[in-house]
C-alpha cells in the first residue's frame, strides 16, 4: 500500500485546535513572530487542504499563491520558516498559561542585575506561588529545587550576605530522585505483571529503606508512590 509522505508543516497545522488556529492566524504577522505575508498565505493554503490528509502540491502553491515567481527551493524555505513560527507560537501559548515557567524565566533574567529589587520581588512571588502548586509530585520538588538553585546562584555570584540554603538544595535533590525512582518502579512492576518482562531495579531497595528510616513518607509524592509500589 502506497503511503503519502507528509510534511511536518502539514502535520503540525492539522493537529491545531480551532482556538490555536485562530490565535496563530491573527498573530502570524506580528513582529514578535517575524511572520511575513507569504507565511500567512501558505498557512491558509495548508489549512484549507487539511481535511484531505495530504500536502497541497508545491507546484500548485507556487502557481496559485506566488504566480510561479519563486522556485521550489524557495517555497520549501517558506514552509520551514512557517513551521518554526507555528512552533514558537505554540510554546508562547503554553508559557502564557504556565506561571511556574514564567517565574523561572524572569528570575533567570533578573539574576545578574546589579540592582536586586527585581530579583527579590520575582523570587518572593515565585516561592509563594510554589506553595499553591496543585500537586506535591516529583515535578513539584524539581520546581522547588530549580528556584533554590537560582537563588543560590544569584547570592553566590553577587556576593550578597544571605544564607545559601545548601542543605535545602541537597534535600530537594533527594526528594526528586526518590519520587522519580518510586514512580518508575510502579510503572515497571505494572508492566512486569502484564508482560512478564524482568527489570533490574538498581538502588530501589536502598531507596525504600532510606525513605522509611528518614521518615520521608510525610511527603505526599513519596507516600503515594511508596504505597502504590507496596500494594
Amino acid at each position: 500500500v502506497f503511503t503519502m509522505i507528509r510534511s511536518k508543516l502539514s502535520l503540525i497545522i492539522e493537529q491545531l485546535s480551532n482556538k490555536e488556529f485562530e490565535i496563530i492566524k491573527d498573530s502570524l504577522l506580528c513582529p514578535l513572530l517575524d511572520g511575513k505575508k507569504h507565511h500567512l498565505l501558505l498557512f491558509e493554503a495548508y489549512a484549507k487542504n487539511g481535511t484531505k490528509k495530504e500536502d497541497p502540491s508545491r507546484d500548485k502553491l507556487r502557481a496559485n499563491l506566488f504566480k510561479n515567481k519563486i522556485s521550489d527551493a524557495q517555497i520549501r524555505l517558506y514552509m520551514s520558516e512557517l513551521y518554526k513560527i507555528i512552533s514558537n507560537c505554540l510554546v508562547m501559548m503554553h508559557s502564557k498559561n504556565d506561571i511556574y515557567y514564567q517565574d523561572q524565566v524572569l528570575i533567570s533574567r533578573f539574576m545578574h542585575n546589579e540592582e536586586h529589587k527585581l530579583f527579590d520581588s520575582q523570587f518572593a512571588g515565585a516561592f509563594k506561588r510554589s506553595e499553591n502548586h496543585p500537586f506535591r509530585n516529583a515535578e513539584y520538588h524539581e520546581h522547588i529545587y530549580d528556584l533554590g538553585l537560582l537563588e543560590y546562584t544569584h547570592i553566590s555570584s553577587s556576593k550578597r550576605t544571605r544564607d545559601l540554603k545548601i542543605q535545602e538544595l541537597l534535600d530537594s535533590v533527594d526528594l526528586i530522585f526518590f519520587s522519580k525512582k518510586l514512580k518508575q518502579a510502579c510503572f515497571a512492576v505494572a508492566h512486569q505483571s502484564v508482560y512478564g518482562q524482568q527489570y533490574d531495579y538498581g538502588l530501589l531497595n536502598e531507596v525504600l529503606k532510606y525513605v522509611e528510616d528518614k521518615n520521608l513518607l510525610k511527603h505526599a509524592s513519596l507516600r503515594l508512590y511508596y504505597s502504590a509500589y507496596k500494594m
